[in-house]
């Protein structure tokens, strides 16, 4: 049968610093026979740890039924634990009907440290005002708040449990474990066996306080239980106890873990004239962002796949406008958002081959600008380019303000095709503008062309 406690708790301890821990408590039942009722109040931090300094801790509780002495005594009435050193001057006082102060004052400067391990902080030791049975008491922990200002941070209110079984009756957790990343939305959780148990409870949620409970299971009889259908994309917090035909263990410690974004799908690639469009199928209200990926595949140069954008979750296609002739290129992508990603789009990349026309001989029929690569770059970049016929070439690189920043080339060049590398170890980076200007010495053929091009650093 499931115990309450007739109190409420408040833990008020001065601060003045904004950074939030987390801390948790849980009242430990020592003895309830109808004639006294004994409680020992335990505190741990959710995560990290820090020290505690001087506090003042409320209890409040039911005179109907608790008595407790205006003037207590130390180990008749109350005893402190971890407390209870030379380090602090540890008390309790009634301050009005109702409500005793569990007083803690730093003497040393030295100070008691917390972490993600329960400690003991004080036992308290009440009468009953008249027999009461088990299933009549009624505590409510509404506020239940945990300050220490030598700890240089503000409390926050985290879980909170009343159990009189011993610690031997709290679930270990198994699997999955603690950052565990699923990439299933059917999650087995799994823990230890608790002899003398006769079933469990699981609780999923949103928070480390277990305040935004989305899943709950009650009555398992096994180790183990299978939620179906768990969201994508999300942060969860798990924690089990044990049920006996007396009480309910104190929760396990918690455990947390991703599941994984939907990933996209049906990714297909199209070469258009002068870029490749990419288009796909999302598969997740929970992605905020996809990341498009791109792999230079020639059987001379392969490399290996590098990010060339990130864009919206909203939008299904992308354009890459930053490509060469006669390459092949592999693209693929994967969505993600604040604490999550999604598996690659497709166990095998998508190649394109993008391939210029064929030429009847070695030398170019036409002039031509060929975008640089690689684009965005830093800091060294291939310019290539066609000259139909002798001319006076010129390849100028301007800044996107009309800025005239270096000439690559200036000087009369025959037919054939050219390269020219630019370092821009020495320039910002941005989008520049480079541009072509031919004038053939065999014809009145001229040839004007912009392209732009990112430096990237």
């Amino acid at each position: 049968m499931k115990k309450v406690i007739p109190a409420i708790l408040l833990f008020i301890f001065f601060h003045s610093i904004s950074v939030a821990q987390t801390v948790n408590e849980r009242i430990q039942v020592l003895e309830n026979n109808g004639s006294n009722f004994v409680f020992k109040l335990q505190v741990s931090l959710e995560e990290d740890s820090a020290l505690v300094g001087n506090a003042v801790s409320r209890v409040l509780f039911n005179t109907n039924l608790l008595a407790f002495p205006e003037n207590p005594e130390l180990d008749t009435d109350y005893s402190f634990h971890n407390f209870n050193t030379t380090d602090y001057l540890s008390s309790v006082s009634q301050p009005s009907e109702g409500t005793i102060s569990l007083n803690i004052i730093n003497m040393s400067g030295n100070s008691q440290m917390l972490s993600d391990e329960f400690i003991d902080v004080a036992t308290l030791r009440f009468g009953t005002n008249s027999i009461v049975n088990n299933s009549d008491h009624g505590l409510k922990g509404d506020l239940r708040q945990f300050f220490s200002p030598l700890s240089a941070s503000v409390w926050n209110t985290g879980s909170f449990s009343i159990s009189s079984l011993d610690e031997g009756y709290i679930p270990v957790l198994l699997s999955p474990f603690n950052d565990a990343i699923i990439f299933d939305n059917n999650v087995i959780f799994n823990w230890q066996r608790i002899e003398g148990a006769d079933y469990y409870y699981l609780e999923v949620a949103l928070d480390e306080s277990f305040q935004q409970l989305v899943y709950s299971v009650d009555n398992i009889s096994d180790i183990n239980v299978i939620v179906k259908n768990i969201g994508d994309g999300t942060k969860y917090n798990w924690r089990v106890r044990s049920v006996t035909t007396e009480d309910e263990s104190h929760f396990s410690d918690n455990s947390s873990f991703i599941t994984a974004i939907d990933k996209p799908s049906d990714l297909i690639s199209l070469l258009q004239d002068e870029y490749v469009e990419l288009t796909w199928k999302n598969n997740s209200q929970n992605a905020e962002n996809i990341v498009i990926e791109r792999k230079l595949s020639d059987t001379k140069d392969s490399t290996e796949f590098i990010q060339i954008d990130t864009i919206s979750a909203s939008k299904s296609s992308y354009r890459d406008i930053f490509i060469e002739e006669n390459k092949n290129y592999s693209y693929r992508i994967f969505a993600i958002n604040d604490v999550a990603l999604s598996d690659y789009c497709n166990s095998n990349s998508i190649a394109t081959s993008i391939h210029a026309e064929k030429e009847e001989d070695n030398l170019p029929k036409d002039f031509k600008l060929h975008q640089n690569y690689p684009n965005p770059f830093n800091p060294t970049t291939t310019i290539n380019y066609s000259v139909k016929e002798n001319s006076n070439i010129s390849i100028t690189i301007y800044s996107l303000l009309g800025e005239k920043i270096i000439t690559l080339v200036n000087k009369v060049q025959n037919s054939g095709n050219y390269d020219i590398i630019w370092n821009a170890s020495n320039y910002p980076s941005g989008i520049y503008i480079y541009v072509m200007t031919a004038e053939s010495n065999v014809s009145k053929n001229t040839f004007q062309n912009v392209k732009k091009m990112i430096v990237l650093k």
